[in-house]
């Protein structure tokens, strides 16, 4: 059954010292279907890709986010595993890599979070230390 819910998704970019971080907070949907959660919300001016909507499958080790929209990308995060994308936007595509570093994942029947840590590549070039923080509360 699908739950509407609030989602915090925090976004760490850089390694510490230089970082940025960026907090949305918006309405979304979570639910659970085949032993596997899903959080669904809609993207916003203030993460820059409106008109995009994002789906974030979650299973036992591995998380992806998945958008559709003005920006359509795949990103796949599982511990220790290098994963590659096209990363599509109005502006053009390019390709990334993400290496999952860290990843704490504690999702239940109403909610919970996840964080992960990874090093991105961007056209096969090394970006730096990055990282997210979802929550998903019940409303």
């Amino acid at each position: 059954m699908k739950k509407n819910v609030l989602i915090s998704v925090k976004g760490m970019q850089g390694d510490l010292g230089a970082a940025e971080e960026v907090e949305v907070v918006t309405p979304g949907e979570y639910y659970q279907k085949n032993g596997k959660q899903y959080i669904v919300y809609k993207e916003s001016e203030l993460s820059g890709m409106e008109n995009t909507t994002t789906t974030i499958k979650v299973e036992k080790d591995k998380v992806s986010i998945i958008r559709f929209g003005d920006n359509n990308s795949s990103m796949v995060f599982e511990m220790g595993k290098k994963h590659s994308s096209y990363y599509d936007t109005p502006q053009g595509s390019f390709m990334i890599g993400m290496k999952t570093k860290e990843m704490d994942i504690q999702l239940g029947d109403e909610g919970g979070y996840m964080a992960v840590k990874y090093l991105l590549e961007v056209d096969h070039m090394a970006i730096g230390s990055h990282s997210f923080h979802i929550t998903v509360n019940s409303i």
